[in-house]
């Protein structure tokens, strides 16, 4: 007879068990381990965007419609992770949309610091007037892509004297 503490006493089913569920080997259960935090890490990343964005609360402030078909945006957005910048994406549909940053013309784009931000101007070509926008960071997680604008822009035309 055993006790609670030492687990049920199994008898003559011990055998029968012991063929029905063998004993795993040490390098199959470190297979398993490595397996299950594989898939983890994989589905973490597949909802690290949504979950822990690097950027927050974009806004588009201010859109022109210039000569040339480029549209001029500024506005604000929320850095909330201490991550570095790699690129910003625009697609308009299916068709790319070139981004310029007008204020950093042929220079690198430099990391900006957790908090918020304004941005602006940023030249866009063509001129669209439904935009997707995406922020790629690498983090200490990784590369990290963030859907931060989808919509549509109102415009408002700039003549030729600027006002």
């Amino acid at each position: 007879m055993r006790s609670i503490l030492s687990g049920p006493d199994y008898g003559e089913n011990r055998r029968k068990l012991h063929r029905r569920y063998p004993n795993m080997g040490r390098f199959t259960r470190y297979a398993l381990y490595v397996a299950i935090a594989s898939a983890a890490w994989a589905g973490f990343k597949q909802f690290e965007p949504v979950v822990f964005p690097v950027v927050t609360d974009f806004e588009i402030t201010s859109a022109h419609s210039e000569d040339g078909g480029r549209l001029r945006i500024s506005g604000t957005f929320d850095k909330v992770r201490p991550c570095e910048f790699l690129e910003l994406i625009g697609y308009s549909g299916s068709q790319f949309v070139s981004i310029a940053f007008a204020e950093l013309p042929n220079a690198q784009v430099p990391s900006r610091l957790a908090r918020r931000q304004t941005y602006g101007p940023w030249l866009l070509a063509p001129e669209v007037s439904n935009l997707k926008l995406y922020y790629r960071h690498q983090c200490a997680t990784g590369e990290v892509v963030t859907n931060i604008f989808d919509g549509t822009i109102v415009t408002l035309k700039t003549d030729n004297t600027g006002e």
